[in-house]
């Protein structure tokens, strides 16, 4: 007979599906990664765990854990509501769910769990949300292996002269590996603004708030290269960079 353990866990829900008529199917980020388990009555009005099982609410899991199969909740204590307050703040929070949801492997997903607890925090206490969703963007690139070299020409190693950035061969280029013909040039500005997300750790959200024209140039930018690369489009901002 299949065996069952009971597991205590806090974590981030970050996706919901509807199962069934009245279930649901969560995935929650915590600090052990990402974790999957069915809700069963939870969509009831009458459901004692649907304040917890919110999107973008921190709470205490109290699981089932079956050695086949999804683990079953039994218990879910709301700890923290990171829903955003504002139009703004909504879309690039959306962007950080889907970059989890979309573009992170599983086995990676515990790597960004206090980065993305950190980010929404900042957002809810009114901190810059676009740098916010940049700095995390740039993490998330970096752990799945496609961040951009921001430190020396990519190609030469030069740490001076920096030109431009290509997305193309991934990173910066200096004045003498640049190619008129096939590399688009950036504002100083822009260049700035790839090294600080890159370069600066995501504690540092907060002390400064990128400019917002280049910061949506830039974000624009790695959005188009995210999709090159991985074949992923994520959508969440494109209101934002339509208007």
């Amino acid at each position: 007979m299949p065996t069952a353990d009971v597991k205590k866990i806090k974590g981030i829900v970050i996706r919901l599906v509807d199962y069934k008529e009245a279930d649901l199917i969560v995935t929650a980020l915590s600090e052990e990664g990402l974790l999957s388990f069915y809700a069963r009555g939870a969509r009831k009005l009458t459901s004692k765990n649907q304040a917890a099982l919110q999107s973008l609410v921190e709470s205490e899991f109290l699981l089932s854990l079956s050695s086949q199969g999804l683990a079953t909740l039994k218990e879910a204590t709301p700890l923290k509501s990171f829903l955003p307050n504002d139009f703004e703040s909504c879309i690039y929070s959306s962007l950080l769910l889907e970059i989890l949801t979309r573009l992170i492997a599983e086995e990676d997903a515990s790597g960004l769990y206090s980065s993305f607890r950190f980010v929404l925090e900042g957002i809810n206490d009114g901190k810059d949300p676009l740098t916010g969703a940049l700095m995390f963007f740039a993490e998330a690139l970096t752990l799945a292996g496609i961040g951009l070299e921001v430190d020396s020409c990519v190609l030469c190693g030069a740490k001076n002269k920096i030109r431009t950035v290509s997305f193309t061969e991934g990173g910066y280029i200096c004045e003498d590996c640049y190619d008129p013909e096939s590399m688009q040039t950036y504002p100083s500005m822009y260049l700035k603004i790839l090294r600080y997300i890159f370069k600066a750790p995501i504690e540092d959200y907060g002390r400064v708030a990128l400019d917002k024209d280049y910061g949506l140039r830039v974000l624009k930018g790695l959005l188009d290269y995210t999709e090159e690369m991985t074949g992923v489009k994520l959508r969440s901002c494109d209101a934002l960079l339509e208007a």
